[in-house]
């Protein structure tokens, strides 16, 4: 993959020589259809790390939601609805 050939590409650009590093940025821009400038940024600084994040936390709890709203739902909802059992 295209993340792969990266990873590897990045280690032998940094320590190779301004005209090994030209070779090496044709080529790599060639096979991923990166833009150079991209591809430069990519060996040049470490790979991000991905950080998941936590997310919000849950409103309410789900048995003390159900206690309460169960009762409204059969209140309100469950009339109001229609009957299809007497088609």
């Amino acid at each position: 993959t295209k993340k792969e050939l990266a990873k590897v590409t990045r280690a032998r650009y940094r320590l190779a020589g301004k005209s090994v590093k030209t070779f090496m940025l044709n080529k790599f821009c060639g096979n991923t259809e990166y833009y150079r400038k991209y591809a430069i940024k990519l060996f040049n600084h470490p790979p991000k790390e991905n950080k998941r994040g936590v997310g919000r936390r849950k409103k309410y709890d789900s048995e003390l939601f159900a206690e309460a709203i169960i009762p409204i739902w059969n209140y309100w909802i469950i009339p109001a609805a229609p009957d299809y059992s007497r088609n």
